[in-house]
């Protein structure tokens, strides 16, 4: 395809992703505890606590609103709950809350407008065919290569387009840091850029590191265009372009300088951004974002001899085009095993062009087969050193094909992580949660899913690995909602010592990396079918980016029993719970070690009510119970339940209120999910008896903040209520033996012999599952008649004339003669 048509689509793409983005731009953001780090002129810099992760990229414009004012701002750095930005014309130093909105879809416009230049300059369309259609000769001279790094040299002195192939811990930011010194040194003119100001700081901090180590620095020769981290700041002041511009002109510096009484603050800002803008223009090597450089003039009006992008495989095809003409060689590096870049869109040219990686579009992702020829352009590390072999050894085989290799120093480096809590002396954990399988629901305005128990186990297992001395550690979910759960229970339980501890998704990881990673699956029973995040194409790659970003303990959270039941083989997801399975170490949620060491969280015996008695005792304003069926709290709790009266809010969620022993309350209007207990907004309950397998132990929640999250991710605070005034509390269905005793007598597989199962779903209806040949058989209307006549049931009215019948994929018991019916949830306990 001509490079003409090629940009025409790009534009097309971007251009529609861009409306789209306009479209969804009306979605507000809330940022909490802003404090100001950095100011120049009228601009000041804050970094502020996000509530999760925001779907705002690096880079974007965005309306911030304080106090009822609203100011221009610009996102400086995004990730995993805390954000970096810059706000113009204001003057506060902190703020408690402010919400902002973004627009995001500008730089994409921009980055059409570099690409409509591009196409009137065939120099400039030279190049993007240099880049998307890679030579498949190479000129470098190979008798002289040396080493790994040396090779690299020579191949982007003599080829127009590198390709380096970069697996999680084979040296990617140690290689091209020395590549791009080497150059400088050498007096080339060098360009690095990153999709991700994250990514891009931790090369640019490398690069002085080293220079400075061989006494090649000199400052002002190398600059990172925009604001570096905070930690980068610290480290090396002078790697910033703002701050060595305020150090070459203190005239114009606001610390030490009044504004005349003729000039404005817009003024002084202008003249800051062009001396800037000059410094810029005489380094020898910047570094920016992808967004900024195609934005900035500073950047795309200059030439370069060596490009170097890194973290590539996360990039739009159409960024790293724009890259390519802005330099006389272009080195990409990236793992194409990785997540790809993502666009919100639906369209065929918008999931072509911005949801996969350069590598394949280039033709140079090779195949892992040891029988094909890689591509001559693409240069491979296969020497990794950052995980555990434990770890390293799914991905090694499943993912790379036994291409990586593991250094000899790993176990020896990592041995300090392995010996820690949780789990001593394991480095790779998967820790089975079939017992918490009730727990999963989906939040009410995204339908992302989460698993509560699970987020409250993995806090804890944190605060296990802390209390031994681990101080880097990362939650990942493929799940968004999951992932700002735990992230708010992490802000208001740690509180005050949550530095090192993070949760973010998949997406949110790649480029990180931390000493004990837990991998949240979450999909459960409750949620009855496997998602499509770990079922579609990228889910190996996914699976791949949470397993790497590990050194020395990985812990993968699921329930073994609904993967073996939901994936088959040759997933990922079923792949890896098998690997670490049969090759780590196996452990059940109720091995972990409970320790209440938190005020916040207590952990308590599950077959034991004491603890919520006293709670609802103590509570002033509202009680919300969310529970499968009545019939499964303590005799206890509605007793206590009860003689609260009318002096607080009783508010009920459960599939059957007709079965609550309550005179009055309050019947939430919304779908039963998950079982749970909330006091006056403050605390809450899960775990223990709450569910039909009371062997997992009670867990106490404490925080207000946290407790707001729960009930706005499943809309609670939306919902309306009924209020019911009985005049006495109803009569009961009555039977001699729950549903769930009669069918545990038919524990035996009628296809292989096995042991099977019975499991409520959450939709109601309840399910055979073998343990050993995995059939899977509903409960039908013969057997629920069966189990009527053993169980000599009767209807509230007394009659023993019953029937079961079907509502569409449910079954319901109804009475002849009073035409009373039931649902399955009600006799199953």
């Amino acid at each position: 395809m001509r490079i003409h048509k090629l940009i025409e689509q790009w534009q097309f793409a971007l251009k529609y992703e861009a409306a789209q983005l306009k479209k969804n731009g009306g979605a507000k953001y809330r940022l909490q505890k802003g404090t100001c780090v950095h100011r120049i002129k009228n601009t000041r810099y804050f970094t502020c606590i996000t509530n999760g992760e925001l779907p705002l990229p690096d880079g974007a414009s965005v309306m911030i609103e304080i106090n009822g004012e609203s100011f221009q701002a610009l996102i400086i750095s995004n990730t995993r709950g805390e954000i970096l930005l810059s706000i113009t014309d204001v003057i506060m130093e902190s703020f408690k809350e402010a919400w902002i909105s973004s627009e995001t879809w500008q730089l994409l416009l921009e980055l059409s407008k570099r690409l409509e230049e591009a196409k009137e300059d065939k120099h400039k369309r030279s190049k993007i065919q240099h880049l998307m259609k890679p030579s498949k000769e190479t000129n470098h001279p190979v008798e002289k290569i040396k080493n790994n790094i040396h090779e690299l040299y020579l191949r982007t002195k003599y080829n127009p387009s590198t390709f380096i192939w970069g697996p999680p811990g084979t040296g990617k930011t140690y290689t091209l840091a020395r590549l791009a010194a080497r150059k400088l040194v050498k007096g080339k003119r060098v360009l690095i850029l990153s999709h991700s100001n994250a990514a891009l700081d931790v090369l640019m901090e490398e690069i002085t590191r080293y220079l400075i180590a061989k006494k090649k620095w000199k400052d002002g020769k190398v600059l990172r265009y925009g604001m570096p981290g905070s930690d980068v700041l610290k480290k090396y002041p002078f790697l910033s372009s703002m701050k060595w511009t305020e150090e070459c002109y203190p005239e114009i510096n606001r610390d030490h300088f009044s504004i005349p009484a003729d000039q404005t603050p817009s003024a002084i800002k202008t003249e800051f951004k062009e001396k800037e803008k000059g410094l810029v223009k005489d380094a020898r090597m910047i570094g920016s974002t992808l967004s900024k450089a195609a934005a900035d003039p500073a950047i795309y009006l200059e030439s370069f001899d060596l490009v170097i992008i890194d973290e590539a495989s996360m990039a739009y095809v159409p960024q790293l085009a724009f890259a390519s003409t802005l330099g006389k060689r272009i080195a990409v590096c990236g793992d194409f095993m990785q997540l790809p870049p993502v666009a919100i869109s639906k369209h065929p040219m918008t999931t072509k062009w911005l949801q996969e990686d350069i590598f394949h579009h280039a033709g140079v992702a090779s195949s892992l087969d040891k029988k094909k020829e890689v591509h001559p352009q693409l240069f491979m590390l296969k020497e990794q050193r950052r995980m555990h072999p434990a770890i390293s050894s799914f991905t090694n085989r499943h993912v790379y094909q036994n291409q990586v290799f593991d250094h000899p120093s790993t176990i020896e480096s990592r041995a300090s992580i392995v010996e820690k809590a949780p789990f001593p002396n394991a480095a790779a954990i998967f820790l089975n949660m079939d017992t918490a399988s009730q727990y999963g629901g989906r939040e009410g305005s995204s339908f992302s899913r989460f698993h509560l128990f699970s987020a409250l186990a993995a806090v804890q297992l944190m605060m296990n690995a802390k209390s031994d001395g681990l101080q880097s550690i990362g939650f990942i979910s493929p799940y968004r909602a999951q992932a700002k759960l735990v992230q708010t229970f992490i802000d208001h339980i740690f509180e005050g010592e949550e530095e090192g501890l993070s949760s973010a998704t998949v997406h949110k990881f790649q480029g990180s990396e931390k000493d004990m990673i837990l991998f949240d699956l979450v999909d459960t029973d409750s949620h009855s079918t496997a998602g499509r995040l770990l079922t579609n194409e990228n889910s190996l790659r996914m699976v791949n980016v949470a397993v790497t970003r590990s050194r020395g303990k990985f812990i993968a959270l699921g329930n073994d029993r609904f993967i073996k039941r939901k994936f088959n083989e040759q997933q990922p997801v079923r792949k890896m719970a098998s690997h670490y399975s049969e090759e780590g170490r196996f452990e059940d949620i109720r091995g972990v070690s409970y320790q209440s060491t938190n005020k916040r969280l207590i952990w308590m015996d599950g077959q034991q009510w004491a603890g919520i008695v006293k709670d609802i005792q103590r509570a002033e304003k509202e009680i919300v119970i969310s529970i499968q069926h009545p019939n499964m709290l303590g005799s206890k709790i509605w007793d206590e339940l009860s003689n609260k009266g009318a002096s607080i809010k009783i508010r009920i969620i459960t599939p059957d209120s007709r079965m609550t022993p309550l005179t009055t309350y309050q019947e939430v209007e919304t779908d039963y999910q998950i079982p749970f207990i909330i006091i006056d907004r403050k605390v809450i309950w899960s775990g223990g008896a709450l569910t039909e397998k009371s062997i997992l132990p009670f867990a106490r929640l404490w925080s207000k903040d946290a407790v707001r999250t729960f009930i706005e991710m499943m809309d609670l605070h939306k919902c309306k209520v009924k209020i019911i005034k009985a005049a006495s509390v109803r009569k009961g269905w009555k039977k001699r033996i729950s549903l769930q005793e009669y069918l545990a007598t038919w524990d035996t597989c009628p296809f292989c012999g096995g042991r099977r199962n019975t499991i409520l779903e959450g939709s109601g209806r309840v399910l055979f599952s073998c343990l050993s040949c995995s059939e899977e058989r509903y409960l039908t209307i013969k057997q629920l008649e069966l189990y009527l006549n053993h169980a000599a049931m009767t209807c509230p009215e007394g009659h023993t004339d019953l029937y079961a019948e079907k509502n569409g994929r449910h079954l319901e018991i109804k009475c002849r003669v009073c035409k009373e019916k039931n649902n399955i949830p009600s006799i199953y306990y």
